[in-house]
């Protein structure tokens, strides 16, 4: 039987959903207008959480409940959305931890540590094609450049957050330092198809894995479709479809690497003109460095081979780098016997998607509870975590808090 804690959570993730840029489809990129009505609302729960309330200079919402302690233990997820999306991926992990700090002041649990709710205001690397921006701030790690990031529109990130209301070059300023830190936990939804083939609605993270991201480029010539011989034509749309297949070759060779294509923009984009230039992503992942990065230096010199033999140009930009993350075996401890005393038996995960953890992971000890989503669809409107599994992530959190104001 679920609690009125867990049907709250859902009906403000069904509340949140309907806050987008599009009306066909779900998709809140970071600073869009849709992301500050997002960002208003979970303003509004936090002060009802009896929160102290602020946004940062990168947009992120934080509340604080603030128990004079000098450490902050964090919790929380991202805000933003890929396109298309589903209503659970980030939000559900913002959700809870405004569920938690509202228990915990209800209660007068006194932890050791103040509780800091976070709602990242970007981890997709949608729209700047640079994920984790929110959660660099917090960990130090933002660096000045970012802010001269373009979108497709050519705006800068700089130029966003000035809209938004908030100050740029203060955006260095808004980090903790690992002194003020004692720990963060994420709950987000798996994502994957484990937790659901197993039937169990929780899982506990081991691991996170490594990726890149870089952005390839190839340049022919553009002619017209009906009067130029095939054997003449520098197409840069088939130098880069040779490379779309290598990609997925390769990636079979590595033992659990994915590496994928995601987007390609092809210009000038006419039915009658051949493809003078294409522009493609390019996201890896695995759990070695070294394995990644060789693979990457593979796909490189494959680039330059295609672009010789086609007798195109190819260029090639990196665009992120994060390396792979073991989760602090200390908060692990703790969560797993906050799982068994759950009434769940403990399945260890490794996670292939990223997560604002990793990027935290560098100035705190991390922690994170995967939440099962029907058949490991995500990215997608199918998406969707259960009620009775929402309710079974609350109390493994509400265990886990329990057992941090016993230490």
């Amino acid at each position: 039987m679920t609690t009125p804690r867990a049907q709250k959570i859902l009906q403000r993730l069904d509340l949140l959903a309907e806050l987008s840029d599009r009306q066909d489809c779900l998709c809140r990129e970071f600073g869009t207008l849709a992301s500050a009505q997002g960002r208003d609302l979970v303003r509004q729960w936090m002060k009802e959480a009896k929160l102290k309330v602020s946004v940062d200079n990168m947009l992120n919402i934080r509340g604080v409940l603030d128990l004079g302690k000098p450490k902050t233990f964090l919790m929380g997820s991202h805000l933003d959305t890929v396109l298309n999306a589903g209503k659970f991926d980030g939000t559900l992990g913002v959700l809870l931890a405004v569920d938690q700090a509202e228990r915990l002041e209800k209660q007068d649990l006194m932890l050791p540590y103040n509780l800091e709710v976070v709602g990242f205001s970007e981890e997709e690397g949608v729209r700047f094609m640079k994920p984790y921006l929110g959660s660099m701030t917090l960990a130090g790690t933002f660096r000045p450049e970012y802010l001269q990031l373009r979108d497709k529109e050519g705006i800068t990130l700089e130029q966003v957050v000035k809209e938004n209301g908030q100050t740029p070059q203060a955006v260095m300023q808004d980090g903790f330092s690992r002194a003020q830190l004692a720990g963060y936990l994420e709950v987000h939804i798996e994502q994957g198809p484990v937790l659901d083939q197993l039937q169990l609605p929780v899982g506990l993270v081991t691991d996170i894995v490594g990726q890149q991201r870089h952005q390839i480029s190839f340049v022919g010539l553009a002619g017209h479709a009906g009067t130029v011989p095939i054997k003449q034509r520098k197409d840069a749309l088939l130098g880069a479809a040779e490379l779309v297949t290598y990609v997925e070759k390769l990636a079979l060779e590595y033992r659990d690497m994915v590496a994928t294509v995601g987007t390609l923009e092809v210009l000038p984009g006419r039915i009658n003109v051949i493809p003078e230039r294409v522009n493609m992503s390019l996201d890896i992942r695995h759990a070695h460095k070294d394995e990644m990065q060789q693979a990457v230096n593979k796909l490189r010199e494959k680039t330059s081979s295609i672009a010789k033999k086609r007798q195109l140009l190819s260029y090639w930009e990196a665009l992120s780098e994060v390396d792979s993350v073991q989760c602090n075996t200390q908060l692990n401890a703790v969560l797993r016997e906050s799982i068994m005393e759950s009434g769940y038996p403990v399945k260890h995960l490794v996670s292939g998607a990223g997560h604002d953890a990793v990027v935290l992971s560098g100035i705190t000890p991390v922690c994170m509870l995967f939440v099962r989503c029907k058949e490991g669809i995500s990215h997608h409107p199918l998406e969707q975590a259960s009620l009775e599994d929402i309710e079974s992530a609350i109390k493994v959190c509400d265990n886990f808090f329990d057992k941090l104001a016993a230490i």
